[in-house]
């Protein structure tokens, strides 16, 4: 069994997710973050030239659950210049 460093917060970017996110304008994905609902990237949006976060949510994710999410997603929207608050900029599907 290979040696997992727990401690290691980069992952390897699988080619498909990468191309989906290049192809929505998110270039040099790093995976960042895993959690029940999917995967966070840190990716360069060059068109804005900026860094973000992108979350990418789980296949198998419950209909609910993707509810759920896009629910907080539009409340968060109205949220904005809080210093511990991300600030959501984009949400959408793929």
């Amino acid at each position: 069994m290979p040696d997992i460093d727990p401690f290691e917060t980069h992952r390897d970017v699988t080619p498909s997710v990468a191309s989906e996110l290049a192809a929505d304008g998110f270039d040099d994905a790093r995976e960042i973050g895993r959690g029940g609902f999917g995967v966070v990237y840190r990716c360069t949006q060059p068109a804005l030239d900026r860094t973000v976060a992108v979350k990418v949510l789980t296949n198998d994710l419950a209909e609910e659950n993707r509810e759920r999410f896009f629910r907080e997603q539009r409340a968060m929207g109205r949220l904005t210049g809080h210093p511990n608050i991300v600030n959501v900029l984009q949400v959408g599907v793929t």
